[in-house]
């Protein structure tokens, strides 16, 4: 399984973790500690991005997008509207996306290779997530989840798949010519030392450690304030948000311990993010982070405004768009297990599911009418549950949903969850392309179109410039370019007995 294969998205969340057979893994994916041990690290990793992506900056990035999306149709509808909303949108988005995404990588990696939970009040929700797959019997009290956790990570770590895993990030180049986990790994475990630093206690809290990085990076709501700023032009806002996640990366060295045990505390307890402690804790400043969550509940009342044009063609876009928004907005929490192609059999109220002529699931309830029909099943668990349950899709092409099953061991009393898709996710992400491709066409189109364009081609050089920087910050400043050199020429795979080549990196 070569690590570039699965992936997160960062707008949608939905993850696609490679080599998930639902045809022979579906009972053991919905069950407690019972999920594939070769799936445990990729789990962790993308499960990871998700958790960074579910956050104050990630939830007000996937918010900026679907304001794009909309700014994108009323633009088709009204062509002579402005575009600088649009344009500042955009630039919010892709600068922030693009100036992130080393970390982001970093922290999977170190979730991946490095997490560990010893005696912390807090666990993070992918240590508990891996613990619901992984760990039976332990999985729904956090304390208890610790021990077989940690247990079945080093496990899955030592084994051949796990060292090839690690050996792949060690391979990987560390200069523009790499595809950046190297470069983001080292970043992480840069900013990790300097928290132990602080609080030598967390070199044995791994876990803590990367939520408190994980937090102080994507819980920021000054940050969130400054991408919602919207009275600047393009450059100097790009230039702007470049020169405040710079800062913030740096600014981790001053982290105190205190800081830290307020973190724990805050974060043990699940504090409402709008408290104002988490300032303290992340170091952000409390009214520019006031005014930013003012500005982010101003962009959600936006969302839910959008009106139909009187034209049909152009009620219809815009009411997918409404629908395909919604359905990304509902699944965002839900970390995406796996899924497939099936048929689907429906009689007298109740479906069949076959995979390959092998039956996957048999009379499950549903109110769609009789008949045989191609479609798909998705298999979730929502990552901000404390509960060990799955959530089992089977929608057809012709009627949608057929049927939304719950599935797990402790469903005693729950009620009904408020997430029932109308598409597969299959779908969704199809329907999501389509819109994703009138925003390209807008931006292209528009007044500082060009100018953004540049800026946006120049961002890579400037990420690798500034995590080169962070990722070596440890480093002798006498032996820093020669060590940078060295590992910028993939020196460390010339170490392993055979050549390892990784896939393109994402972007």
């Amino acid at each position: 399984m070569g690590l570039g294969q699965s992936w997160t998205d960062p707008f949608s969340n939905h993850t696609n973790i490679t080599n998930v057979g639902v045809s022979h893994q579906l009972d053991d994916l919905v069950g407690v500690g019972t999920t594939p041990l070769e799936l445990l690290l990729p789990l962790m990793h993308e499960s990871s991005h998700h958790w960074c992506f579910l956050s104050t900056v990630g939830n007000t990035i996937s918010a900026i997008n679907s304001r794009l999306r909309q700014q994108a149709v009323e633009r088709i509808e009204t062509a002579a509207s402005s575009d600088v909303p649009l344009i500042q949108g955009y630039v919010a988005s892709k600068v922030a996306t693009e100036m992130l995404r080393p970390i982001s990588e970093g922290i999977a990696l170190t979730m991946e290779f490095d997490s560990v939970s010893q005696d912390s009040n807090f666990i993070s929700r992918p240590f508990l997530g891996v613990g619901r797959a992984f760990a039976p019997g332990y999985a729904l009290d956090p304390a208890m989840a610790a021990m077989p956790t940690n247990a079945a990570l080093t496990s899955a770590r030592m084994s051949p798949r796990g060292v090839d895993r690690r050996l792949n990030v060690y391979a990987d180049r560390l200069d523009a010519e790499g595809n950046g986990y190297l470069l983001g790994y080292l970043s992480a475990r840069s900013m990790m030392r300097s928290l132990w630093c602080a609080s030598s206690r967390l070199i044995k809290e791994a876990d803590l450690c990367a939520s408190y990085l994980r937090t102080y990076i994507y819980g920021d709501w000054e940050l969130v304030d400054l991408l919602l700023e919207r009275d600047v032009e393009e450059i100097r806002f790009a230039n702007a948000i470049r020169e405040y996640i710079s800062n913030r990366l740096w600014d981790v060295t001053h982290v105190t311990e205190a800081q830290i045990e307020l973190f724990e505390t805050l974060a043990a307890e699940e504090r409402p993010l709008a408290d104002p402690q988490w300032a303290v804790a992340l170091r952000y400043d409390a009214d520019k982070a006031a005014r930013g969550q003012r500005r982010l509940e101003a962009l959600a009342e936006k969302l839910e405004s959008l009106r139909l044009p009187d034209h049909p063609e152009l009620a219809e876009l815009y009411a997918g768009l409404i629908l395909v928004d919604r359905e990304i907005s509902k699944a965002r929490p839900r970390v995406y297990l796996g899924g497939d192609d099936v048929t689907i059999q429906v009689e007298h109220g109740e479906c069949t599911v076959r995979l390959e002529g092998r039956t996957l699931l048999a009379s499950v309830p549903t109110d769609a009418e009789d008949g045989v029909a191609t479609g798909s099943i998705d298999v979730y668990y929502d990552s901000q549950a404390l509960d060990a349950r799955r959530y089992v899709h089977i929608c057809s092409e012709q009627q949608g949903t057929i049927a939304f099953v719950i599935a797990g061991p402790d469903l005693s009393g729950a009620a009904v969850h408020d997430f029932s898709p109308l598409y597969s996710a299959h779908t969704v992400r199809e329907l999501s392309a389509v819109y994703d491709s009138l925003v390209a066409q807008a931006v292209a189109s528009g007044h500082a179109g060009v100018a953004v364009a540049h800026f946006a081609r120049g961002l890579p050089d400037v990420c690798q410039s500034l995590y080169l920087d962070v990722a070596t910050r440890f480093i002798d400043v006498r032996s820093r370019a020669q060590v940078v050199e060295t590992l910028s020429r993939g020196a460390c795979a010339r170490s392993f007995a055979t050549t390892r080549t990784l896939p393109r990196r994402r972007r």
